[in-house]
C-alpha cells in the first residue's frame, strides 16, 4: 500500500512508489532514510532564571535543570558506530531531575519501570534495546543552516525516547530538532494546569534559545511540533512568539478546549494571534465537535492561521508516537490495547504529512506543500484519512500595533486600528473602559503626550457614552492641555450626568468663574 510521499529533491526520502527501507524491520519501521546521516548530542542545561527546591524538607534551592535532546544532520567519522535504542532507554532514566536533584527517585522513574518496558518480555525488551538507531553520538554536524523544529512531550508520554524516531527521521531529512522531557513546575511530575503548561512553554523556549546558539542551525526558520499537552503548549509558544514559522500538533486537545481548562485559561491564549501556519492531525471522534460544545473551535476561531486538519480512523493515542513502530508490544492497561495490526502504517502516513508540512513552511518547498492539497485518498488510500485545509484572512491589527502607532503620534492610525480591535471583539480585557482609562493616564502622566491621551480617552467615550468617568478624565486631559473649551464640554457633561458631582462642579467654577 502507497504511503504519502515527499516528492522534492529536498525531501527526497520518499518516492512515488512508497520505497520501503532496506535490510527488513528496523526501529525506523519503512520510514526511509533521508539524504543525511543523523547525529544526536544531549545538552545538560540549567535555566538560570528559573529555580527548583530539591525537597520541602531541605532548604536548597537551585537552577531549574533542563536536558536538551538535540538530533541534526550530521557526517560522522567512517569508522563511527550508531548508538543503540538502549542509550535512548538509558538517558530516559534521568529525565525527570532523578540523576541530579531526587537521587532517590530513580530507580522509580527508570526506563525498566515505563509502560514501553513493561509490554516487552525480557527477550524482546533486550532485543530492542540491542538495535541500532540511525544516530550517531557526538557526530560532527555538516555545516547547514538548517530549519529548526522543537517538539514538546505529552503527560504520561514526558521522555523524549517517545518520539526519538521521529526526530532521528526529520534529522536525517535536514533539520535540526530539539526536545526536553515534560517536568513539572515544582515536582517532577507534570500538572494539567495553567502552572505547569507555563512551565512548558518556558521550556521550550528555553530551548530554542540553545538551538538558536548552535552554529549549524537556521536561526530565522523555526518550526514547533506538539504532542498532547505538549500541544497546548505548543499553540500558546506560537501564539505569543510571531517567530515561530510553522506549528504542527498531533493528538493534542485544543481544538475544542478540554475539561482541565487548558490551554485557553493560558494569558497567551488567543486565537487572533496564531499566524503561523498550523497543521492539526488526530483521532476523528477529537476532530468533531463535542455534544453540548458551545463556542467556536480553535479551527474555526484562528481565522488568520493557515490550517489543515488531518483526522484519523483506526489510532490509539499512542499510535502518534514513535511507540507504533515496536510491533510487538503488549497491552498495557491507559496506554494502549492489543494490536489491531495498522498501527505502524497508519502512524507513517502521519509522519510523511508532518515531513511535507514543515517542507512546505519551513524549506519553501512547493511541491510537498503540493502533497498537502490532495486528497488523502490519493496519497495514503485506504487509511480512511480526511485532510481539511482552511486558508487565512489577512491579520488585522493588533493591540500592540495600536500601542506603537500612538507612540509613533500616529493618532489617526491608531485610532483605526482600535476601532478594527474593539469592532471584532469589543469584550476584548484590553479594551475594557477601566484598562483604556489607564493608558490614557499613562500617556498624560509619564510622558505629558497630551494628544495621545486626549484620544485614548475619546475612543472610551465613544465605547463607554454613558459612563461618568470616561468624559471625566477626558475634561482633565483636555484641560491639562489647554483645551479650556472642550475642557468644560466634557465636564458639563459630567454634571449632565450626575448632577451631584461636586468635583465636576469644583473645576467647572474654576474654569468659568463662579
Amino acid at each position: 500500500m502507497k504511503r504519502i510521499m515527499a516528492l522534492s529533491p529536498v525531501l527526497a526520502a520518499f518516492s512515488v512508489a512508497g520505497a520501503l527501507a532496506a535490510g527488513g524491520p528496523t526501529p525506523w519501521g519503512d520510514l526511509v532514510p533521508g539524504p543525511h546521516r543523523v547525529g544526536f548530542r544531549l545538552l545538560e542545561e540549567e535555566d538560570l532564571s528559573r529555580s527548583i527546591r530539591v525537597t520541602d524538607a531541605t532548604p536548597e534551592v537551585r537552577p531549574r535543570p533542563v536536558r536538551v535532546y538535540v538530533w541534526y544532520p550530521a557526517q560522522p567519522a567512517p569508522d563511527a558506530e550508531p548508538m543503540q535504542f538502549g542509550r535512548y532507554a538509558e538517558l530516559a532514566d534521568d529525565d525527570v531531575w532523578a540523576g541530579k536533584v531526587l537521587d532517590g527517585a530513580r530507580e522509580r522513574t527508570a526506563f525498566s519501570r515505563r509502560p514501553l518496558a513493561r509490554s516487552l518480555s525480557p527477550e524482546r525488551l533486550e532485543a530492542l534495546l540491542a538495535r541500532e538507531v540511525r544516530a550517531v553520538e557526538n557526530a560532527e554536524p555538516v555545516a547547514g543552516p538548517f530549519p529548526l523544529i522543537v517538539l514538546a512531550q505529552g503527560l504520561y508520554y514526558e521522555s523524549p525516547i517517545a518520539h526519538a524516531m521521529l526526530c532521528e527521521h526529520l534529522a536525517g531529512l535536514g533539520f535540526v530538532v530539539a526536545t526536553a522531557p515534560l517536568v513539572g513546575t515544582h515536582s517532577p511530575l507534570v500538572r494539567l494546569d495553567v502552572i505547569d503548561l507555563e512551565t512548558q512553554v518556558r521550556d521550550l523556549e528555553f530551548v530554542i534559545a540553545r538551538l538558536r546558539a548552535l552554529p549549524h542551525g537556521d536561526p530565522d526558520k523555526l518550526g514547533v511540533l506538539g504532542y498532547d499537552m505538549g500541544g497546548m503548549a505548543g499553540v500558546v509558544l506560537a501564539m505569543r512568539n510571531p517567530d515561530v514559522d510553522a506549528f504542527a500538533s498531533i493528538d493534542a486537545g485544543i481544538l475544542f478546549g478540554h475539561p482541565a481548562g487548558i490551554p485557553e485559561a493560558s494569558p497567551h491564549h488567543d486565537p487572533t494571534l496564531l499566524r503561523a501556519p498550523w497543521f492539526h492531525a488526530t483521532q476523528r471522534e477529537f476532530g468533531t465537535t463535542p455534544e453540548g460544545f458551545e463556542g467556536v473551535g480553535l479551527f474555526d476561531a484562528a481565522v488568520h492561521s493557515e490550517r489543515y486538519l488531518l483526522l484519523t480512523d483506526g489510532m490509539e493515542h499512542a499510535d502518534y508516537t514513535s511507540y507504533a513502530l515496536i510491533e510487538d508490544r503488549d497491552p498495557v492497561i491507559a496506554y494502549w490495547g492489543p494490536r489491531r495490526g495498522s498501527e505502524r502504517e497508519r502512524y507513517e502516513a502521519v509522519v510523511g504529512y508532518l515531513v511535507n508540512f514543515f517542507g512546505a513552511y519551513l524549506t519553501g518547498d512547493t511541491e510537498a506543500r503540493a502533497l498537502l492539497a490532495r486528497d488523502p485518498e490519493e496519497v495514503a488510500p485506504g487509511l480512511g484519512f480526511t485532510l481539511e485545509r482552511r486558508a487565512a484572512a489577512a491579520p488585522g491589527p493588533t493591540y500592540s500595533d495600536f500601542l506603537n502607532a500612538l507612540l509613533a503620534g500616529d493618532i489617526d492610525g491608531a485610532k483605526k486600528r482600535a476601532r478594527e480591535l474593539h469592532e471584532h471583539a469589543p469584550q476584548h480585557p484590553l479594551l475594557l473602559g477601566p484598562v483604556v482609562n489607564r493608558l490614557g493616564y499613562h500617556l498624560l502622566s509619564s510622558w505629558e503626550l497630551y494628544d495621545e491621551a486626549i484620544a485614548v480617552f475619546e475612543l472610551n467615550v465613544e465605547w463607554s457614552p454613558e459612563t461618568v468617568n470616561v468624559y471625566d478624565s477626558l475634561g482633565e486631559a483636555h484641560m491639562l492641555a489647554g483645551n479650556d473649551e472642550l475642557a468644560i464640554l466634557n465636564f458639563e457633561k459630567v454634571l449632565e450626568l450626575d448632577p451631584d458631582n461636586q468635583r465636576a462642579a469644583r473645576i467647572l467654577e474654576s474654569l468659568t468663574g463662579p
